[in-house]
């Protein structure tokens, strides 16, 4: 009698587990992609590969997911790029920080200014809509830029009164005046595309500015966000070939 009233109980608890699991509105949710179906790759550049000028433009692609822009999404099914500059990647299910040497995209190539001359290894992986590192899918390639290089540098933060002071090194290159045959800086303020060396001069306007120094103070700026491109070009303002540039983020306040 002892062992039937076991027995009654025990197919009593395995009936609420199974209603339980049943009414799991966790497990009405679609399930997310699994990460072993996800994958990267590195298109371009090819391993090894050197490049002239300091920008290398990289091509990924993705399988398994649909590339989105960051929205908030952490089903698995959507993410986006994030490629690792010179540093080790955090490991699946761990916060992407927002680094200067960690790049975000969703499109499928990027370019990534301001390298130093020298070898450098870029790891491609994927972040779901919140930022966080999907899966363990990655890809790697390490390549040599010869240069000539420059870096820039402004603070992340200044007052809209003041402005700021952006500050660039040279290596390779020497920033002469302006004059026939020497090179010189011109910076270009929150534009719609990224520059590219195409043998057409910039433009003069209030979105760009022409220096012939390595440190320019920047003034006018509204409140807010700005992407500032710092592009080597030749006496007529036209960039040269190999691109050579660094680009920085300031927020105006």
């Amino acid at each position: 009698m002892k062992t039937a009233s076991h027995a009654a109980a025990l197919v009593l608890v395995v009936l609420l587990l199974g209603a339980c699991v049943r009414d799991d509105p966790r497990l009405n949710s679609p399930s997310p992609t699994p990460s072993s179906e996800i994958s990267v790759e590195i298109v371009a550049p090819e391993e090894g590969e050197q490049i002239g000028g300091n920008v290398v433009e990289l091509e990924a692609l993705a399988d398994g997911i649909e590339i989105t822009e960051p929205d908030g999404d952490i089903s698995g099914t959507t993410g986006h790029f994030h490629v690792y500059i010179d540093r080790d990647p955090v490991a699946a299910g761990e916060t992407i920080s927002d680094r200067s040497d960690i790049v975000p995209f969703s499109a499928d190539r990027v370019k990534i200014p301001g390298l130093g001359v020298g070898r450098h290894r870029f790891t491609l992986v994927l972040s779901d809509g919140a930022g966080t590192r999907l899966g363990r899918a990655a890809d790697a390639v390490e390549v040599e830029v010869t240069g000539p290089s420059i870096t820039s540098s402004a603070p992340e933060d200044a007052p809209m009164a003041t402005g700021f002071t952006l500050s660039t090194t040279a290596e390779g290159v020497e920033i002469g005046s302006g004059e026939e045959g020497t090179r010189h800086l011109d910076l270009i303020i929150n534009p719609a595309q990224d520059p590219e060396a195409d043998g057409r001069p910039l433009p003069s306007d209030a979105s760009h500015i022409h220096t012939t120094g390595t440190t320019h103070q920047v003034t006018g700026l509204r409140a807010g966000q700005h992407t500032i491109w710092v592009v080597l070009t030749d006496e007529n303002h036209v960039p040269v070939s190999p691109l050579v540039a660094d680009r920085v983020v300031v927020n105006i306040r």
